[in-house]
């Protein structure tokens, strides 16, 4: 496979939203193992095109005759590690019972699958909402004879088990919980598989009441519920169903009641966000900006970078300051990793590591004393709302051409989800590039994202060198 044949088939994906067929899934992977590994990387990827990719990467035991090594497949799980918790639970379910359907059983499979169910920090959730499917995973990554061993070593009061029994159900289910702690993934077993009788989880709890009245199952999702009333409640109208259900809130809700939610969250993010909000430095976002800085390429180019901290960048509600979160973390981050760049301010013109969202959005006038540094790009962070005169920047970058002025532009436009609506903002021009940044899955995605837009004929090679920078 030639190189432009590869720069197409990643441009399909990035900019056309196009998924990859199957023979391009099978010819990418026999032709570069670690590039096909590295699309896991790529923005706007489909939880179905990463879930294919993984599959493949697990099933694919043998390349050219010799044996995967393990410094490859420590590579591949790293990958694999940085992109499962943001894809759709039920893609990623379904994705495994893909492996299931075709016997792949080895043995890192069968780790992938157990350390993704039973470390979850949404188990409980997961345990009512796909009980079945949960079950037929980890019965097929344990094999049936342990998970009937471990089931009955666990309905042994602990105290009561043995040395060898207690060393048994280490190895084949507690070594993957992650952060949950050992009775509740018991817990959660002896409920996949018809054994739990009581307990004191919620959800567990109100799924097993719910089989004897529906009301005790109220705030379980909809589906769960539906299913107890179809086999336990056959009388039961849909609109009862529907009052019992749980209501589905915002995606990454960051302030519930004026109380913060997850305020020892991982993620850059929502740190910024908690900073902002109590007015209290975090020692921690310094840490975490070098942390992500360090994994994305340095990139030898002069860029001028116009960081919108005007009014608008606030928000409100569950979205206060989060776009402006977003904003200075990605401009911090590329600092760090450019070989020069220059810092234009718009709105607020305090210049601090983190400024206030202040004044209006005149990204014109940002664009002018950009160019002025005759920079090789510029780049603009902002979430496109020009309340200075509408029209006025499209009309500076046209004047720009007219003038000879080849400067390419990018703009990156801070958002709340991935399902952000372009329509209701306005973009610099027709002709820029758009990328939507929710600062979710850290920022070597859109990094990605700018060098396609600026490279477009070596999408491959930017690709490799990202994976480079991975690996050191």
């Amino acid at each position: 496979m030639d190189k432009q044949t590869i720069n197409q088939l990643i441009k399909q994906v990035v900019q056309d939203q196009m998924p990859l067929t199957e023979a391009s899934h099978n010819t990418l992977l026999e032709h570069n193992r670690m590039l096909y590994a590295s699309l896991l990387n790529l923005p706007g990827l489909s939880a179905e095109d990463s879930m294919q990719i993984i599959q493949r990467l697990l099933a694919v035991t043998e390349q050219g005759g010799r044996s995967v090594s393990l410094e490859v497949k420590k590579t591949e799980d790293r990958l694999i590690a940085e992109v499962l918790p943001f894809l759709e639970v039920s893609k990623v379910l379904e994705g495994f019972k893909q492996l299931v359907t075709l016997k792949v059983n080895n043995q890192r499979t069968a780790n992938w699958i157990k350390s993704y169910i039973l470390g979850a920090p949404q188990l409980e959730l997961w345990a009512v909402s796909y009980r079945n499917t949960l079950a037929k995973l980890l019965v097929h990554a344990m094999g049936k004879q342990v998970a009937q061993t471990c089931l009955h070593f666990m309905e042994t009061k602990k105290g009561k088990r043995s040395d060898h029994q207690a060393a048994y159900l280490d190895k084949n289910v507690y070594r993957f919980k992650g952060e949950n702690s050992p009775l509740f993934v018991k817990d959660v077993l002896l409920f996949l598989f018809g054994k739990l009788k009581k307990t004191q989880h919620e959800k567990l709890n109100a799924y097993l009441q719910a089989r004897k009245n529906l009301n005790d199952g109220k705030g379980l999702p909809y589906g769960v519920l539906r299913g107890i009333a179809a086999t336990f409640h056959p009388k039961t109208e849909a609109s009862q169903v529907r009052r019992l259900a749980g209501k589905n809130k915002v995606k990454r809700e960051f302030i519930v009641g004026g109380e913060l939610v997850e305020a020892n969250s991982t993620n850059l993010v929502d740190r910024i966000r908690k900073q902002y909000l109590e007015s209290t430095p975090d020692e921690w976002v310094a840490q975490k900006i070098l942390a992500e800085a360090s994994r994305l390429p340095h990139w030898d180019a002069k860029v001028a970078l116009i960081l919108d901290t005007s009014y608008s960048m606030l928000g409100f509600g569950a979205r206060m300051y989060n776009n402006l979160s977003i904003a200075t973390a990605l401009t911090q981050v590329l600092e760090k990793r450019t070989s020069n760049m220059k810092i234009v301010q718009v709105g607020n013109q305090h210049e601090t590591e983190f400024p206030q969202a202040q004044g209006v959005t005149s990204l014109a006038e940002g664009i002018l004393e950009a160019v002025t540094y005759q920079p090789d790009a510029v780049l603009v962070i902002s979430d496109g709302y020009e309340n200075v005169e509408q029209g006025d920047t499209e009309m500076v970058l046209q004047g720009l051409k007219n003038l000879g002025m080849d400067i390419p532009f990018v703009h990156v436009l801070p958002a709340f989800t991935v399902r952000e609506a372009y329509e209701h903002r306005q973009p610099l021009g027709k002709d820029v590039p758009l990328m939507l940044e929710t600062g979710e899955r850290g920022f070597m995605p859109t990094w990605l994202n700018i060098q396609f837009a600026l490279q477009p004929d070596n999408i491959a090679e930017v690709l490799q060198n990202s994976m480079q920078s991975f690996l050191n």
